[in-house]
């Protein structure tokens, strides 16, 4: 009885975990422009990506609510999430009038640099949030239970 419901757990973790898939793969369609972002040649490329990842967001809802499941502040607040991703659209746009020889060309590009890798971390935060962190959770414990419980009993 017990290994039938040791590969019971397993079974439920693994089906569970697959649920995820199409989730996993919506949210990375989303998340390319983030990255084609960060790795734009330019900062005009920059700002149409963002612009692009910004209509990818509205498009699949992730524009209300938090991000955060359990931690719940202003800073999670979809809302500031997006009017970041407009601050950075914005200054892409400044910085793509300016000559490339300026030093303030260069810091801007700098700091432009450091915010899309504070929002490519905070992006993680909201396909976590979307997809069902506690689904994700329990898939995991059941896997991991199942198979703890199944080496148990064969010892």
């Amino acid at each position: 009885m017990s290994k039938v419901m040791a590969a019971l757990m397993m079974l439920v973790g693994i089906l569970l975990l697959l649920a995820l898939i199409p989730f996993a793969i919506s949210s990375a369609g989303i998340d390319s422009w983030l990255v084609r972002a960060k790795d734009a040649g330019n900062p005009a490329q920059v700002s149409e990506f963002l612009g692009e990842y910004r209509t990818a967001l509205q498009e699949a809802g992730r524009v209300e609510g938090k991000f955060y499941t359990v931690f719940h502040y202003p800073g999670s607040y979809m809302p500031t999430y997006i009017r970041a991703v407009d601050g950075l659209v914005q200054r892409a746009n400044a910085l793509a009038l300016q000559s490339p020889q300026e030093t303030s060309y260069q810091m801007g590009l700098v700091n432009l640099e450091k915010d899309l890798g504070d929002i490519e971390a905070a992006a993680y935060d909201v396909w976590f949030a979307y997809t069902g962190v506690w689904l994700e959770a329990a898939g995991l414990v059941l896997l991991v239970g199942g198979f703890l419980l199944g080496i148990f009993l064969v010892w």
